[in-house]
């Protein structure tokens, strides 16, 4: 299976513990394609529909992303998963939306 950065999958993140985000919910492929070519995880960021607010939930509007509701990035739920995990692909995010998530996580580390 062939993964890109900015690709938005629907995936299973499994049971979540304490305040983890989990079950099946889109989540956007933040890691680069050559990470994602030589690693057998991609690097994501789970996606929530629920508008908290907080600047580093970055908005993914639904225009050209395949997304039926505009959707937000949860910066601080970043993790690395095996693609089997994905069960779609949805549709891909902007650069711009990229940009500013990877912006925050370089940020948070």
């Amino acid at each position: 299976m062939r993964v890109i950065q900015g690709e938005i999958w629907l995936a299973n993140l499994g049971e979540p513990s304490g305040r983890e985000q989990g079950y099946r919910r889109p989540v956007l492929v933040i890691s680069n394609d050559d990470f994602n070519t030589a690693t057998p995880v991609k690097i994501i960021v789970p996606l929530t529909t629920t508008n908290r607010g907080w600047d580093n939930h970055i908005p993914i509007g639904c225009e050209g992303t395949g997304l039926d509701k505009p959707s937000w990035a949860m910066v601080e739920h970043v993790r690395s998963v095996s693609p089997q995990r994905f069960s779609s692909r949805i549709g891909i995010a902007s650069d711009e939306v990229i940009h500013e998530v990877t912006d925050w996580i370089t940020d948070m580390i």
